[in-house]
């Protein structure tokens, strides 16, 4: 006979909370050992590894994940110019997380300030509706020519890679029948068929069980793929589907988890011993991954292994044991209050900046084979004629500055705000030829001053937060590109 699980809303509320500060805590060990620009190098690399060893040592405690919460908005906005999507998303979602956290402290009849059951309710619905955005977004992406190349197309790339990292490449048949491509189609297929299925599967309370175990499986696949940065997306898309988990399913599999809470809880002598040595575990492999192995993901995937098969296997055997149990309330709950809502207007800023010429740095568009600048855009729906904002492209010629020399094969392009970000931050004398709007031109900086010229005009704070655009291919098919 199936038990009667069951508990009252403020203590799965609790329990919910500290679970998913747990994953998050995680997810930011996956993420100092993906990104070498948020180790321990610098003091506030040191601050963000402290904070999430501390939560992960502590997850329920509010203090604690308040502080990982600070550290990782300052740790991210530091580097905000350069993150990668994924981590522009989580920037915006801590974000919205302390908001939410400083809303549970305002004094409510009848309610216990600051109680996390009230935190989660307030913050767990911002998790849910962002992860539809980020589907929604990045499957819009993908609608364009670049990706249904199987020759090109990221889906393919990363099915190779993961063929040949695994050592399947040998199997009989194997490599003939991706010499036929049609294991690549098939890649391209699944993709687009998932990240369509997800947020519809989730978003229709029928059968959101179903997209639940679908996305948690399909995360753990895209985190074993051998390329940098995949499981640390990963890791950060199950801390926006925990809060996903139908209550009876949830208590079920927190019931099995409950021996690890449990002894991260602790604190005596053994405990902290225990703990001790797991933080100098920490520190000795992201040491060795930068020193010996990095940019090649040989302990992420290790510790992805480690800690996401296990967690996602007992959730999987949750759902089905649990499957027609009646999805919870907490589970289709907006956000209390619902102008909390409101914090997520950022993520849809990002979702809609490359169809209005904003950028494509930090959007939802990596692994995607989108080219909306340049002579030949590739969307199927979206056109240049969209844009807000001029994004023509410089062709660099020539330069005795590595920077610009870079791009002297003529194989990418840079956008105008690209290369005004560019040449703004070069200090030192320096000369670029190449060719703008038709016409050729020698700038640059000699004896410490700067022509007059619009590309050497330095971007305004406002333009450089919002305005990001990637390096612009010219190959066709547009190459995959992170």
């Amino acid at each position: 006979m199936r038990p009667e699980l069951h508990a009252s809303q403020a203590t799965r509320g609790r329990q919910r909370l500290t679970l998913l500060a747990l994953a998050w805590g995680v997810a930011g060990v996956v993420h100092h050992l993906t990104f070498e620009r948020l180790g321990f190098g610098s003091v506030p690399g040191a601050w963000y590894l402290i904070a999430t060893l501390a939560l992960v040592a502590r997850p329920s405690s509010i203090g604690r994940l308040a502080g990982f919460l600070v550290s990782t908005v300052v740790v991210l906005g530091r580097e905000y110019e350069v993150l990668s999507n994924h981590m522009v998303l989580e920037f915006w979602l801590a974000l919205a997380f302390l908001v939410a956290l400083a809303e549970t402290w305002r004094r409510r009849e009848g309610v216990e300030r600051g109680s996390p059951e009230r935190l989660y309710a307030a913050a767990a619905p911002l998790l849910r509706v962002a992860f539809l955005m980020l589907y929604g977004f990045s499957l819009w992406a993908k609608l364009n020519t670049g990706f249904f190349d199987p020759q090109a197309s990221c889906a393919a790339v990363f099915l190779v890679k993961a063929v040949n990292a695994y050592g399947l490449g040998t199997w009989p048949g194997v490599a003939a029948a991706l010499a036929a491509g049609w294991p690549q189609r098939v890649a391209i297929g699944l993709t687009l068929g998932l990240e369509l299925a997800l947020p519809v599967l989730l978003g229709w309370r029928r059968t959101r069980t179903w997209g639940l175990a679908l996305a948690l499986g399909f995360h753990v696949a895209m985190g074993l793929v051998p390329i940098l940065g995949i499981s640390s997306f990963s890791s950060l898309a199950f801390v926006c589907l925990l809060p996903w988990m139908p209550d009876r399913a949830f208590d079920r599999w927190a019931d099995k988890v409950a021996p690890v809470v449990a002894f991260l809880e602790r604190r005596d002598g053994r405990a902290r011993i225990l703990k001790a040595m797991g933080a100098m575990a920490v520190f000795l492999a992201i040491t060795t991954e930068y020193r010996f192995f990095h940019p090649r993901p040989h302990f992420v995937t290790v510790l992805w292994l480690a800690w996401s098969l296990p967690a996602v296997g007992l959730a999987g055997w949750a759902l089905w044991v649990e499957r027609k149990a009646a999805v919870g309330v907490a589970e289709v709950a907006g956000p209390r209050p619902r102008w909390l809502l409101a914090m997520l207007a950022p993520v849809v800023v990002l979702g809609v900046s490359p169809y209005v010429g904003f950028g494509t740095q930090g959007t939802f568009t990596m692994f995607s084979n989108l080219r909306l600048q340049g002579d030949s855009p590739n969307h199927l729906v979206a056109r240049p004629e969209w844009f807000w904002t001029r994004t023509e492209v410089v062709r660099v010629l020539g330069s005795n500055h590595p920077e610009f020399a870079a791009y002297r094969d003529g194989s990418r392009l840079l956008t105008e705000p690209e290369f005004r970000r560019l040449a703004a931050d070069i200090k030192t004398d320096y000369y670029v030829i190449g060719i703008y709007r038709g016409e050729r031109f020698l700038i640059g900086r000699r004896r410490g001053l700067t022509d007059d010229h619009l590309l050497m005009r330095p971007l305004s704070w406002f333009e450089r937060v919002l305005i990001r655009h990637r390096d612009v291919p010219i190959a066709e098919p547009c190459p995959c590109q992170w």
